[in-house]
């Protein structure tokens, strides 16, 4: 079967290396500049074939003011470029060779458009460019201290939904501003810390890897990217917000975010202390009185209570034409006290049938540092480099008792334990990748050589004490007071080389190797005390030992690569052979080695039938080794109603997944529909085998498990897939200045696992949908209701009488309402039902938070506030876990009602002149834009759009 499946496709490669274009070989190039040589980002540029106009091409300069049209006949073309506030560019050209480069391009400013104008009519919500669908931020009115995230869920097909961003279905993997990543990896800093005054447009693409951004090829491996296009006279100058409250039980909050904008250059600085529960530097964290979304109080349920002392630090420069550089610093310290319930069902046999409870308290203290650098250096056009060093350190400890009992369906109880935990660790790591880049004169012709690092190592100390009573069958008694130590070193190297050759103007192949050495180390000594000496000086070798670990890859890979405007296709056959070396040393010998050959194939097929629609497909292959952890064959005996243990005879696994995605985007009506789905499947899985002892089982030392106890160790089964599909609609409803989002997805999961030698499968189905509704009706009043439903079912194969079903629904309303001389209204309500918990669980409950405050100072920029947190004291943290083994419900400590009086400052101070956005919510002291008749409003000339040509190199199929 495999060898006709291989068959077929180096067939269906095969058919496309003999596609070939004749005469589609021309390349025109230049750069768009002002008059000062400075780059001019987003110009719109038009190339019409001066034999048959109706054949055009468009594209949009790039970060560096450059556009490139490839794929172009020989003949004469017009070109004509325009950017709003300068005069339009407009030549006859006449390509007669392979290439034509026409230099740098100066663009005269129109000396009208730096002139306060009078626009009329409405501005459009959106537009496509290219490949980019492009929001225009004046179209959508949100509160004068609104943040990016506020703005962005007021756009049809972008939710916001705790922090994480979807856009046209898709998690947004990457936040961009003003083309350049802000904050390392995490999107959420961006979007919550910028005010939606300084942004122009809102650009979402699928971002092209640096490997096709430097042959200009997709190859598939895109990123689902939000680009923040900030206006060009907001991009110097310092703006931000400081705050400060204190309240009722001691409760406080501090926080201040300070951005610095100079052209290219910016920093921002982030700082935050409180004991209610902010973290991350998020809008809602550095808002007046734990507010965000504009100052509006957070709804938020973790886990425990919270102290936090954070601050960070951002800066971004291009130092020059050739170097960029990008860097980042967070320090973090989180004291957390937590309470904590959990009730367990196990899908267990008829008649090992158990339950389990479990009541724990923790106090941790967490620090860590974390430092990224970006470093990007173009030697010149055609060689280039990356180099990301990255570092983290980290010093964690804890205090933890748990309580836990066992029973089965008769309440028969089986055994119980009360523990004592202290632990400290300390872990260091360091990592780095350093990229080449050479282009060759032939376009697409390239090569580039990527070099990986990562070391790092971990250190821990974990003092236990655990009184343990087994009943049934006897009685029986164990105590326990022990220590374990575990250091952890492992470092990691990794090498790939590519090379891409054309083989027509629309097709390109690209041969590339990676090999990848991981060395993992594990010695884990657990010592019994001496009563005697009164130290942890006996070692225990059944809970010892020292293991190590190599991991040895090589991979080869072909890809073929064919696009158009309407089609691409990219098919990839790799070969991967991996070596997995396990050795332990203490407290016996054992060596095993396995050898694994696979082949990895990969196809993707984009269909583009015009700007508004687009399909997709991709189905992909992948292996996962086991980690140290899974293959270390000792006995962690943390809870001992709870066993585990490695298995060092473990196997790779090997994932097939598959996906297709329709996107429909009407620009010209605020319109959006999405449609995705997928499916995934595992060979050689990673699951467990648990042993539920019957009170004669031994361990290797040949000590006996008490009943109920269970040994739980990692085993490869076959037999896990998925399912998911999801359904988006976004639509703005103009006579109600309303938008709306609507959404329905379903999820099924089938999970292997060996329960007392017996195969169970674990499957769970999710259907849900949701509905957001938010205003655009005034810059006054900012309101948002949304509805979300989430429907459960469990059942397993063991016991079907277990089976479950359950729901939780949450309805949230939100407003925002600036009124009479400043004042100031927020409030934030959610209901939540859960039905179908464990006994106790199921709970209906309201969460409201409310602000009333008042603006003053000059330009409104100082705000006293009362807030309330739960005001009716009804907040509580519920969730529920379905393992491939039993079914959890969790219930955990929160922050309950309590009242913060708060001041905020906000930092408004720019000096870039008018040009490039309207500015003008600062301008008026309510933060309105200037309204003219008619219902016209007033803006400055010049957009600084940037459009969706800055990152990805479009290759249009030719005239």
């Amino acid at each position: 079967m495999r060898q006709r499946y291989l068959t077929l496709l180096f067939l269906f490669t095969a058919t496309f290396f003999s596609l070939h274009a004749t005469a589609q070989t021309g390349t025109l190039t230049g750069r768009f500049t002002d008059q000062k040589n400075s780059p001019l980002v987003g110009v719109a540029v038009i190339l019409t074939a001066q034999k048959d106009t109706t054949q055009k091409k468009f594209i949009t300069t790039d970060t560096t003011g450059a556009f490139r049209f490839s794929g172009l006949n020989q003949q004469p073309y017009r070109l004509q470029a325009s950017y709003i506030g300068f005069d339009n560019v407009e030549q006859v050209i006449d390509l007669t060779g392979e290439t034509l480069p026409l230099g740098t391009l100066i663009m005269n400013e129109n000396a009208k458009s730096l002139q306060e104008v009078v626009v009329k009519g409405q501005i459009p919500p959106s537009q496509m460019k290219g490949d980019t669908l492009q929001y225009n931020a004046d179209a959508f009115k949100v509160n004068p201290d609104a943040t990016t995230e506020d703005l962005m869920k007021k756009m049809p097909g972008i939710t916001v939904e705790n922090g994480q961003v979807k856009a046209q279905g898709e998690n947004v993997q990457q936040i961009l501003v003003d083309g350049k990543p802000f904050f390392g990896d995490d999107p959420s800093i961006a979007i919550r810390n910028l005010p939606a005054e300084v942004v122009d447009k809102i650009e979402v693409l699928d971002r092209l890897s640096d490997q096709a951004q430097l042959t200009g090829f997709n190859d598939g491996r895109t990123t689902k990217t939000i680009n923040i296009v900030t206006r060009k006279n907001r991009r110097k100058g310092v703006f931000g917000r400081l705050s400060a409250g204190y309240g009722t039980n001691d409760n406080y909050s501090a926080g201040a975010n300070v951005n610095i904008f100079n052209g290219e250059r910016r920093i921002t600085i982030l700082g935050l202390s409180n004991n209610v529960n902010q973290q991350n530097f998020s809008g809602q964290d550095l808002a007046s009185g734990g507010g965000g979304r504009g100052g509006q109080p957070s709804v938020g349920q973790q886990a425990g209570i919270n102290t936090t002392n954070s601050i960070g630090l951002n800066f971004t420069d291009q130092i020059n034409k050739k170097l960029a550089i990008r860097g980042s610093y967070f320090y973090n310290n989180t004291q957390n006290h937590n309470d904590r319930s959990i009730v367990r069902q196990y899908f267990l046999t008829e008649n090992a049938n158990q339950f389990y409870r479990e009541n724990s308290m923790s106090r941790t203290n967490n620090g860590n540092h974390r430092v990224d650098l970006r470093l990007e250096y173009n030697m010149n056009d055609n060689n280039s480099f990356i180099f990301t060093p990255r570092f983290r350190t980290q010093n964690n400890t804890s205090n933890r008792t748990v309580a836990g009992v066992t029973s089965i369906a008769d309440s028969t109880l089986l055994n119980q334990t009360g523990s004592k935990y202290y632990t400290t660790s300390q872990s260091l790591s360091f990592g780095q990748n350093l990229v080449y880049r050479h282009k060759f004169g032939k376009k697409g012709r390239s090569v580039s050589f990527n070099l990986g690092t990562d070391v790092s190592t971990s250190e821990s100390v974990n003092n236990q004490q655990s009184r343990n009573e087994y009943f049934n069958k006897g009685y029986h008694l164990q105590r326990i007071d022990q220590q374990t130590t575990n250091n952890s070193p492992n470092y990691q190297l990794s090498a790939n080389i590519s090379y891409t050759e054309p083989i027509t103007p629309k097709s390109l192949l690209q041969i590339s190797y990676r090999g990848s050495y991981r060395n993992t180390d594990s010695d884990r000594r657990t010592r019994k005390l001496d009563t005697l000496t009164q130290r942890y000086t006996l070692i225990d070798s059944l809970l010892s030992n020292s293991f190590a670990n190599d991991y040895l890859t090589n991979q080869a890979a072909a890809n073929y690569n064919y696009h158009t405007e309407k089609v691409g296709i990219i098919t990839e056959l790799s070969y991967q052979r991996a070596d997995l070396i396990s050795q332990q040393s203490f407290p016996r010998l054992n060596h095993v080695r396995a050898t694994f050959d696979n082949l990895l194939p990969a196809v993707t097929v984009d269909l583009r039938p015009n700007r508004e629609n687009r399909i997709r497909f991709v189905y992909n292959t992948n292996t996962n080794a086991p980690s140290i952890s899974q293959l270390q064959n000792v006995i962690n005996n943390t809870n001992p109603l709870f066993l585990t243990a490695g298995n060092p005879n473990l196997k790779q696994s090997y994932n097939h997944s598959f996906s297709g995605r329709y996107t429909l985007n009407k620009p010209a009506t605020s319109k959006s529909f999405f449609i995705s789905m997928g499916a995934d499947m595992t060979k050689d899985y990673i699951a467990n085998s648990t042993q539920i002892s019957d009170g004669t089982i031994r361990l290797p030392n040949g000590q006996l498990v008490g009943q109920g106890v269970q040994l739980t160790q990692p085993v490869n089964l076959d037999g896990l897939w998925s399912l998911r599909s999801s359904v988006t609609y976004g639509f703005l409803v103009k006579p109600l200045k309303t938008n709306f989002n609507l959404n329905a997805g379903y999820t099924y999961n089938n999970s292997p696992s060996l329960i007392n030698r017996q195969t169970n499968y674990s499957r769970s189905s999710t259907y849900s949908q949701g509905a957001t509704i938010s205003s655009n009706i005034s810059e006054k009043i900012d309101f948002t209701i949304s509805y979300a439903l989430n429907y459960n079912q469990v059942q397993n194969t063991i016991q079907s009488k277990l089976d479950n079903s359950y729901f939780y629904r949450t309805l949230n309303a939100r407003v925002n309402w600036i009124f009479w001389k400043g004042m100031v209204f927020q409030s934030d309500l959610t209901n939540q039902q859960y039905r179908g918990l464990a006994g106790g669980l199921n709970q209906h409950y309201t969460l409201w938070n409310a602000a009333l405050g008042k603006k003053f100072l000059k330009n409104q920029r100082g705000e006293l506030k009362i807030v309330v947190f739960d005001l009716l004291k009804q907040n509580a943290s519920i969730s529920r876990s379905v393992s491939d083994t039993y079914l959890q419900d969790t219930q955990s400590q929160v922050l309950q009602r309590y009242f913060l009086c708060t001041f905020t400052y906000t930092l408004r101070q720019f000096n870039g002149g008018n040009r490039g956005g309207n500015g003008n919510r600062q301008g008026n002291p309510n933060g309105n834009r200037q309204q003219g008749e008619g219902g016209n409003f007033r803006r400055n000339g010049g957009e600084g759009g940037q459009g969706g040509g800055g990152f990805r190199q479009r290759q249009g199929g030719g005239f």
